[in-house]
């Protein structure tokens, strides 16, 4: 299904150019974080309040990728192609190893633990960066 609507912002053009947008799928309480693998041909994206991750495959197949997401909102890839996630519940940021498992990379900063992480990005050198408000923690997630 293609939809149809203006733009919100006049520079969204020079960003996607004329693509067409094309709803997935439906169904799901709130999403963010989608991100792409360019090699492995799969997106990822959480739907936060359920507390699930999704895969959908180039084919178009969505499956369950990670349950509990523990309330994971932004996710991106490092320079191994590997998905680093922000969790709110957890108040933790991982990454999802190639066999499957999960390896924390931070919970806190310095003596205090980490509010919410929400955005990440990794630099071109590996760092990565992410923001930590404290919105997530309220009961309502998304």
């Amino acid at each position: 299904m293609s939809i149809s609507a203006p733009a919100r912002h006049s520079g969204f053009g020079d960003v996607v150019g004329n693509a067409a947008m094309e709803r997935l799928a439906t169904g799901y309480s709130f999403i963010e974080g989608p991100v792409w693998h360019p090699y492995d041909k799969w997106l990822v994206f959480s739907d936060i309040p359920e507390s699930r991750m999704y895969r959908r495959s180039s084919s178009g197949e969505i499956e369950l990728f990670r349950e509990p997401s523990h309330k994971a909102n932004g996710n991106t890839l490092d320079r191994q192609g590997r998905l680093v996630t922000c969790e709110h519940a957890t108040s933790r940021v991982t990454r999802a190893e190639p066999d499957g498992t999960v390896t924390v990379l931070a919970t806190h900063y310095g003596d205090k633990e980490l509010n919410s992480p929400n955005d990440v990005v990794v630099a071109t050198g590996g760092a990565i960066y992410f923001t930590d408000p404290g919105f997530g923690r309220a009961e309502f997630y998304g």
